[in-house]
């Protein structure tokens, strides 16, 4: 029995090695912004953007020919929910990859590096010979959604707070006969 479950255990553990073996490899080249694959072909490449309103880091998605496929922009709230004394305010950061073509967007959490970026890219095949694909674009969105944007405009929608009155006391008294009549429930 003992044999059974180390043998068990021991396929189980080189087939998940052999999974992760199986995840393409991509390289990305920091002086000229350039994604390859492991065979050294140019997949993509990214052209950083500085976001006025933010200061922080944006990314156009382009080909190697200089035609922008999508575009990674940076955001942030404040949600009390999230606050702790590492982060007192609360701060979530998100990234939004903006699929114009498709008129679709899709979220995730924090900022990475382009090399995370350029593998998650790669993971999720959204970048096929040169070309967004479709089908691809659509699964990422409909996987990922817009939860923090979501969860923002439920944080920056007013809440409205009604105060109901409850005067049950007797009215102050008038001049001229006054009659208070009481009606029993």
């Amino acid at each position: 029995m003992k044999f059974i479950f180390a043998l068990l255990v021991t396929t189980l553990c080189a087939v998940h090695l052999n999974a992760q073996n199986n995840k393409p490899v991509v390289t990305y080249d920091k002086k000229t912004d350039l994604v390859t694959d492991e065979s050294g072909n140019a997949l993509f490449r990214f052209v950083p953007q500085r976001n006025g309103s933010t200061k922080l880091m944006e990314y156009s998605v382009q080909t190697v020919g200089g035609e922008e496929l999508f575009f990674i922009s940076a955001g942030y709230y404040n949600d009390p929910a999230e606050r702790r004394s590492s982060n007192p305010e609360g701060r979530v950061l998100y990234n939004i990859f903006n699929f114009f073509s498709q008129k679709s967007k899709a979220e995730i959490q924090g900022f990475i590096v382009k090399e995370k970026y350029a593998q998650l890219i790669v993971d999720n095949r959204l970048v096929s010979n040169g070309t967004l694909d479709a089908d691809a674009v659509a699964r990422f969105v409909e996987l990922t959604g817009t939860r923090y944007a979501d969860r923002k405009k439920v944080l920056d929608t007013p809440t409205q707070t009604i105060i109901i009155q409850n005067n049950t006391a007797a009215p102050p008294p008038r001049s001229g006969v006054n009659v208070n009549v009481t009606i029993p429930h």
